[in-house]
């Protein structure tokens, strides 16, 4: 029993486990609002009238939309993708919001969840598919990044602006 024990390796030193920074929640509050501000800029631009042009405002060239798998890339190509769906109702059943780490301004992560109607909308959402309307379950996810702020010229007062986002990500899954 002797020989056999010294052939075992001796026992490996534990390893300190690194945890991730605690963000600080004033940056927490700040995120959660950009947030919220922003869901509800997205869906009211999504379920109005002049969806495809309002939309696109929210998007860059820079930007990505993944729907439902097809991908779709630039600003101009999202707008012209929206304004081929027929009329939308999203109705929003949970959310929740994340700063991206590492990102300087914050970016931001945002996920959705919730029911959509597709067709001619009826006065109130339907528990039934009836109507000419489709009723899904879908999933939604976002990356929120910073407009790049313009340069302050040296001597002028820096403002008090709030930084505006824009979708830098996308992604669009129905889920039922």
């Amino acid at each position: 029993m002797a020989a056999r024990d010294k052939q075992l390796a001796p026992p490996a030193k534990k390893q300190q486990v690194h945890r991730p920074n605690k963000i600080d929640r004033p940056e927490v509050d700040y995120v959660n609002r950009a947030a919220e501000g922003f869901l509800q800029i997205y869906y009211e631009c999504m379920d109005g009238p002049q969806r495809d042009a309002n939309i696109a405002e929210l998007y860059r060239d820079t930007s990505v939309l993944i729907w439902n798998g097809e991908t779709v890339n630039g600003a101009q190509q999202i707008k012209e993708f929206y304004a081929k769906m027929p009329q939308s109702k999203h109705e929003i059943q949970s959310w929740d919001c994340h700063p991206v780490p590492g990102t300087n301004p914050t970016a931001i992560l945002v996920t959705v969840s919730g029911i959509v109607l597709h067709g001619e909308m009826p006065p109130k959402m339907p528990q039934t598919k009836k109507h000419g309307v489709l009723h899904r379950i879908f999933s939604q996810s976002f990356v929120l990044t910073p407009e790049p702020k313009p340069m302050i010229q040296p001597g002028a007062e820096a403002g008090q602006e709030a930084d505006r986002y824009f979708i830098r990500a996308d992604t669009m899954r129905f889920v039922g």
